[in-house]
């Protein structure tokens, strides 16, 4: 199989971890405007819509992911989902926190729909990007793009409480999603202090995916 054939094959079994990932959340949901609403939902619907046009469009234009807007694009994806890797892994699963559910223990589908959007899902992004995309692409000036969509989702938790919205979980909150964000817990202070950590660790994270795509770049062609 040539790269192009396996990279194109890489990134169909990628949009289909994600669809079985986001559909097992919605079949185990009780509440699918809640499920719909978490950060971890609309990342992985983010990397869904992203695969599902890249795999119609790659067919007829192969050279589209050597351009810009593929680069920022791309980059956007691969943080926004790396940021609920990250998330999940250091702050929610620890405490147990289950998206969706209304008691433990979790059933099989729950477990599995966990495992996807959380694990599966990202690493593939992320695969996919270190092993089959062009290096060399990102510049420091995509950053605040990759920055928006976490950055605005806070504030679409607080408007959805303001609304009268609940989300349904083990461990999180009921009002806000998730207890960083619970400011009737932990104050305005504690969501503040949180937010901030979160977002100079997340903007560190994306300075760093800039600096070492590019020194990806230069050691290949070192290499040559």
């Amino acid at each position: 199989m040539s790269k192009g054939k396996f990279s194109y094959a890489f990134k169909v079994a990628t949009t289909i971890c994600c669809l079985i990932g986001l559909s097992a959340s919605f079949i185990t949901s009780t509440n699918i405007y809640s499920t719909l609403a978490y950060y971890t939902t609309l990342s992985n619907i983010v990397v869904l819509l992203f695969y599902i046009i890249l795999c119609i469009i790659l067919p007829f234009k192969k050279n589209v992911v050597k351009t810009n807007a593929y680069a920022q694009i791309k980059g956007a994806v691969v943080m926004i989902i790396f940021l609920t890797f990250m998330v999940y892994s250091i702050s929610l699963q620890p405490l147990g926190f289950a998206m969706g559910a209304e008691k433990v223990p979790l059933d099989r589908i729950f477990r599995l729909s966990n495992i996807f959007v959380h694990f599966v899902t990202p690493i593939m992004v992320f695969l996919d990007y270190f092993i089959l995309d062009v290096k060399g692409n990102f510049k420091y000036s995509y950053v605040p793009l990759w920055t928006l969509f976490p950055a605005l989702y806070p504030i679409y938790v607080y408007i959805n409480a303001d609304l009268g919205a609940r989300f349904v979980n083990v461990g999180g909150s009921v009002k806000y999603a998730y207890f960083f964000l619970d400011k009737d817990k932990i104050g305005i202070e504690g969501v503040v202090g949180y937010l901030a950590l979160m977002w100079i660790i997340y903007e560190m994270c994306c300075l760093a995916f800039v600096f070492i795509d590019g020194a990806i770049k230069r050691h290949k062609e070192k290499r040559n």
